[in-house]
């Protein structure tokens, strides 16, 4: 395997940023001929999960659950599927995903980001302004999180 292809087995992404779709086609196959070998490496199968998505593939979905039945300690997987489903309209299902990733990282500010969108698409205002609040105690100068917040109450209060 390229050496720049083999950091895709040792860190997971929630965005793969690769040029083209030949380089995603190529990625999946180098995945793959490494997983015929490693068929239990979590990351990999996350990432050619990542890159079929990419193209499209519903297979991503297969490999990224595999991932997580892996490697279920792992916050990236759950976000990614949270995210997947949001942008494909299974609110709930999307909001189960981003409660997972929550429960695998409490110290990051952007699954309770997640969670709180999911929760806002759904109407349940009160819950996504408490997700927001965290994300704020987590990271306070982050100023969209801040306004956001701010314009949940006052569409709650209205």
């Amino acid at each position: 395997m390229e050496p720049y292809y083999e950091s895709y087995i040792q860190k997971y992404y929630v965005v793969l940023l690769l040029d083209s779709e030949e380089h995603y086609e190529y990625l999946i196959k180098e995945l793959s001929k490494y997983l015929s070998k490693n068929s239990k490496n979590a990351i990999a199968l996350h990432n050619r999960g990542l890159a079929y998505l990419e193209l499209g593939d519903g297979k991503g979905l297969k490999d990224i659950e595999l991932s997580i039945s892996i490697d279920g300690a792992s916050k990236e997987p759950y976000k990614v599927l949270g995210q997947f489903w949001e942008r494909n309209s299974d609110l709930k299902l999307a909001l189960e995903y981003f409660t997972k990733a929550v429960e695998a990282d409490t110290t990051d500010a952007t699954n309770f980001r997640c969670r709180a969108s999911a929760y806002e698409a759904l109407g349940d205002l009160d819950s996504a302004i408490r997700d927001l609040d965290k994300a704020i105690e987590l990271e306070p100068d982050f100023e969209y999180t801040i306004q956001h917040k701010a314009k949940l109450e006052s569409r709650k209060n209205s």
